[in-house]
């Protein structure tokens, strides 16, 4: 009898230290939860960034809609402090991208600017990384741009409709892709680009990439605008390029872009937005 009872108390004892157990298994899943919440939070307002100091943005979703429908984007940081804004924007909007650095190049001989010798190092190391990554496509926007609030819904209808392509232009400087041909009437702003000039922002599929650096890897960085060079290759049939005629990616509004051709008010602009958010 005095063994069973014995038993029956080691019983009790085991059941007791079950449920303790179990409490501080529970507490300590709650305490590891609230650390993601917080990591989490921090990541959201303190923007965490790697050894070069650019932003990292988060992985949102798929790429249909998180990358606007390419399989990647790239942010061409060129100013200090516009990659935060860029960033908050970004996040706001769960969009994912990649921000790079742009090369500082020096004109050496060339008659070009120093900023457009770092344009053509720039571009085409994203051209590159494209390739050695395998993208299919990619978006290319330059650290200084606004973009209508409703971007994400504007580029799946685009997509939809997009013929096969090489370049496609949802923001540019050019004054008359109004006037060219529509390539759909379901999307009557996008048309086979003309001159839509201005790479701040622009899409580049694979056989795109294939083009430009088949076309253009070789040639000296210092003897021409890239911009131009890639006009040329247009006008030669060497790329199927369209634009939207009404841009929704803009350079950030100031006295100096309102004077780039085609660089109109966005209908609702993203920064505007993220502005009135933070008030």
């Amino acid at each position: 009898m005095d063994q069973i009872k014995h038993l029956s108390v080691l019983d009790d004892v085991r059941h007791v230290l079950d449920k303790r157990r179990l409490r501080l298994a529970l507490i300590a899943l709650s305490a590891l939860s609230l650390l993601v919440c917080l990591l989490t939070t921090h990541l959201l307002i303190d923007f965490s960034r790697p050894p070069s100091g650019l932003p990292i943005i988060p992985h949102y979703g798929p790429p249909t809609i998180a990358q606007l429908g390419f399989d990647h984007i790239y942010v061409i940081h060129t100013h200090p402090q516009r990659p935060v804004q860029m960033s908050r924007v970004l996040q706001m909007l769960q969009i994912t991208a990649e921000f790079v650095a742009a090369p500082v190049a020096s004109p050496g001989n060339s008659t070009l600017p120093a900023r457009r010798v770092a344009e053509w190092h720039a571009h085409m190391g994203v051209y590159r990384d494209m390739r050695e990554r395998g993208f299919e496509s990619a978006l290319i926007l330059d650290g200084s741009m606004d973009m209508e609030l409703n971007i994400k819904t504007i580029m799946r209808r685009v997509h939809r409709v997009l013929p096969s392509w090489d370049l496609l232009f949802p923001g540019h400087c050019g004054a008359f892709e109004r006037i060219q041909p529509r390539v759909s009437a379901q999307l009557p702003m996008l048309r086979v680009a003309n001159m839509p000039l201005c790479l701040h922002a622009y899409a580049v599929s694979r056989s795109g990439v294939d083009s430009l650096l088949d076309h253009l890897d070789a040639l000296p960085p210092d003897r021409d605008i890239l911009g131009m060079a890639i006009m040329r290759l247009a006008e030669q049939r060497r790329l199927a390029m369209y634009s939207l005629d009404t841009p929704v990616f803009v350079p950030e509004y100031t006295d100096k872009t309102r004077r780039l051709a085609g660089n109109k008010r966005l209908a609702i602009s993203a920064i505007n937005h993220l502005h009135e958010r933070q008030q």
